[in-house]
């Protein structure tokens, strides 16, 4: 399968998985709708609120390192703090990503990201927002292993960077922890410095969905 047909089907996936589990968030917190209707929504109230942000995601990727070796789908797991107001808030925090490496490597990246986030309209039926984000993350570590071969020596330590952008939904607070589903396209690109075994570049799409959850820390709840 090349690399335009890959990317295709895996937007379509996404977008089915997005489209599937909307109504799944909308009706899981018949509580929690009731609470939103007896207080106003939180694009009428005015403040900011500190939020502890995490989540886990599922990417597809088709990510070259050496010649005919691919990075194919991956896990990635974040944690971090957002300062959120009417609308717009602002994330930043730790991002680790592990992705299988042709049929035998594994490689992995540990990064700081910003996300930037833009809610608009009422919320919708149950409380569920929808919002756009964008996605900056600094690859501090990239590692890779199990790819190496006699006529392609590479060392195992670079980094990179990661930009992107989708979008997604949040909904009401059950209790005081909010869930949100969302899924986006992104870069990733790689190299590492030319040591004794030699040097690698990497560069391609990604293609995820994210299941994460917020809590407050301090502000509005």
């Amino acid at each position: 399968m090349d690399t335009r047909r890959r990317i295709s089907v895996a937007i379509r996936a996404v977008s089915l998985v997005a489209l599937v589990a909307l109504p799944l968030l909308a009706s899981s917190a018949p509580l929690s709708a009731q609470r939103w209707r007896q207080r106003p929504h939180r694009s009428e109230q005015s403040g900011w609120s500190l939020l502890l942000d995490g989540g886990g995601s599922y990417a597809i990727s088709d990510l070259e390192i050496v010649p005919g070796v691919d990075q194919n789908g991956g896990w990635a797991w974040d944690a971090g703090l957002r300062l959120e107001g009417d609308r717009v808030s602002l994330g930043g925090g730790y991002e680790r990503i592990r992705f299988d490496v042709g049929p035998l490597g594994t490689g992995t990246t540990s990064g700081i990201y910003l996300e930037p986030r833009l809610a608009w309209g009422r919320p919708m039926r149950g409380g569920v927002r929808p919002y756009l984000f964008a996605r900056g993350e600094r690859i501090m570590d990239y590692d890779f292993s199990g790819v190496c071969c006699s006529n392609y020596p590479t060392s195992s330590d670079g980094s990179g960077w990661l930009f992107g952008g989708g979008f997604g939904v949040v909904t009401a607070p059950v209790g005081y922890v909010r869930f949100d589903l969302s899924a986006g396209v992104s870069r990733l690109s790689g190299e590492s410095q030319d040591l004794n075994v030699g040097s690698w570049k990497s560069a391609g799409p990604m293609v995820g969905v994210r299941l994460g959850a917020s809590v407050p820390l301090v502000g509005r709840r």
